[in-house]
């Protein structure tokens, strides 16, 4: 809500509030695959807001941890589709922030 709002640095503050809290969950139980695949969404909406605020360097390093853990999942259960596609949204993200994906 906080987004549709135009209220982004506060969207920001609670968007990082959630991962720190996904994070927290996910080391508490690092089997937990549910878990796993939460904080991995949780970067990626932290890195897709830091996007809108032109801050394309911390959102790679965002997208990229999230990334990793979705990588890590798909390599755990290759057969997973939703992990997969999960996986192919982070690369997408992460080529669009390239120099040249605009060109």
């Amino acid at each position: 809500m906080l987004v549709a709002q135009g209220n982004l640095a506060d969207a920001l503050k609670s968007f990082r509030d959630s991962l720190a809290i996904r994070d927290r969950l996910a080391k508490a139980d690092p089997d937990n695959a549910g878990w796993q695949r939460d904080l991995a969404l949780g970067y990626g909406k932290v890195a897709t807001l830091l996007v809108k605020y032109d801050r394309d360097e911390p959102a790679r390093t965002a997208f990229d941890a999230g990334r990793t853990i979705m990588q890590r999942l798909v390599g755990l259960s290759p057969d997973n589709a939703t992990w997969r596609n999960d996986l192919a949204w982070f690369d997408r993200q992460i080529t669009e922030l390239e120099p040249n994906a605009a060109e």
